[in-house]
């Protein structure tokens, strides 16, 4: 019997009542994706003044160093404050990569009340995984046609991971990158001009032994939900068997996972609202501002929020700050995961739940969406994840069966700048 299938079956055993699949809401349900994918072959148009982009601190060209905070691994190539046009997007941002990197990390960030996305990404050969028109085509919540690397705007502080596809890389040479900013009510969305932003550059250089194994750290986060507290959760028979779950799941993607326990204060217990530097959900992550360095996930009583389609509020078991979410080692709005304590009609999925979250922070999509009742099924861009299956961990409706992880989607996780490389030292 192999690991994995070692795995399901002593997942088979927490079993108590028929099989119930919950879903899980991610920031960009149910977004429209109607454009053509080789419209990622057009490239920026010269009028987005070079320039401009020149002095935005990218063309001094970062070199690897075993000096830095995050020794030879991980590296800001540029980092810019810009203001959007009227139309939404901000002048272009050029930066350097340097040989031998794996992983871009790109991070957009502005005031709560605004989504953030990327406007546009040109590699040094010209060519275009985020085309400039792609706007026009999509809405901007998420770009999953038009654009070789899927994008999930978020409010606040937006953070994208290349490649999260096959056959992209990340390239030696000069890039230009442009956000764009709009604002979301409902289903309608807006460009948002005059918008102040600071978009982030990092490179990460993971190789075959880097990706091999990784760590993560963990904070988990008790705000006193159904009484469990940091004292009690160790010891918590329902804390241990999520934790053993995340730890053997992601095990097999070559991630050791290190938890700590903390108790915040004046942590909302229900979240009902997610945008906005007031909502339930800001507020939830900014409780663990504090916290030592790692991912903050925390345990509330429930998570209840418009499900979309129509259907009203209702109780999702677990929500994600970002996909993936940001990295910085200052917290702010979407910094962190929320996972619903109350207990659930049928099987006990906490801690499925809890690394399916996990992984759409470090930069997972769902392997395949909701089915729809009219138009093309969502799937993502990793060939090697099955369409479809009711194995994969980033099924839209995790439960005990889903455990599987693709090669491509393990490579992705290791790109996420939180997961560091077992053999250097845990970042400061």
């Amino acid at each position: 019997m192999s690991k994995s299938s070692a795995f399901r079956s002593s997942l088979a055993a927490q079993r108590h009542q028929p099989a119930v699949l919950w879903a899980c809401l991610v920031l960009c349900a149910g977004c429209s994706a109607t454009g053509q994918s080789d419209a990622a072959t057009d490239t920026i148009d010269g009028a987005t003044a070079d320039g401009a982009a020149d002095d935005g601190g990218g063309g001094d060209g970062a070199a690897w160093s075993e000096d830095g905070d995050h020794g030879d691994w991980r590296v800001a190539l540029a980092e810019e404050a810009l203001t959007t046009d009227a139309q939404g997007f901000t002048l272009p941002l050029a930066f350097d990569v340097p040989p031998g990197t794996s992983h871009l990390f790109v991070s957009v960030r502005g005031a709560a009340d605004a989504h953030y996305t990327l406007g546009s990404l040109r590699r040094p050969d010209g060519f275009t995984l985020v085309p400039p028109a792609w706007t026009e085509i999509e809405s901007p919540t998420r770009c999953q046609e038009s654009c070789a690397t899927p994008l999930v705007a978020t409010s606040g502080h937006a953070a994208f991971l290349i490649p999260n596809a096959t056959g992209i890389t990340a390239d030696a040479g000069r890039w230009q990158v442009q956000a764009f900013a709009f604002t979301r009510e409902g289903a309608q969305t807006a460009a948002s001009p005059q918008r102040a932003v600071t978009v982030r550059v990092e490179a990460v250089r993971k190789g075959t032994e880097r990706l091999a194994r990784g760590k993560l750290a963990v904070n988990l986060c008790y705000t006193g939900a159904y009484g469990v507290t940091a004292a009690i959760g160790p010891e918590h028979p329902r804390v241990t068997t999520a934790v053993a779950t995340l730890r053997a799941l992601f095990d097999q993607a070559g991630i050791d996972v290190d938890v700590a326990h903390h108790d915040v204060a004046d942590a909302p217990l229900v979240v009902r609202s997610q945008h906005g530097s007031d909502s339930d959900l800001a507020t939830l992550f900014g409780s663990g501002a504090s916290l030592p360095y790692g991912l903050n996930v925390f345990l509330v009583d429930r998570v209840e929020l418009d499900q979309g389609g129509g259907l009203g509020p209702g109780v999702v078991l677990g929500i994600s700050g970002g996909i993936p979410g940001p990295a910085s080692a200052q917290r702010g709005v979407r910094s962190g995961v929320a996972l619903t304590w109350q207990p659930q009609a049928g099987d006990d999925v906490l801690g499925v739940v809890l690394a399916h979250e996990i992984a759409h922070y470090l930069g997972l999509l769902h392997a395949s969406e909701v089915p729809p009742v009219q138009g093309k099924r969502v799937h993502d861009k990793l060939v090697d994840t099955p369409k479809g299956s009711s194995d994969n961990l980033m099924l839209y409706s995790p439960g005990l069966s889903t455990t599987e992880l693709s090669l491509e989607q393990r490579l992705v996780m290791h790109g996420h700048p939180l997961v560091w490389p077992s053999s250097e030292q845990a970042p400061p």
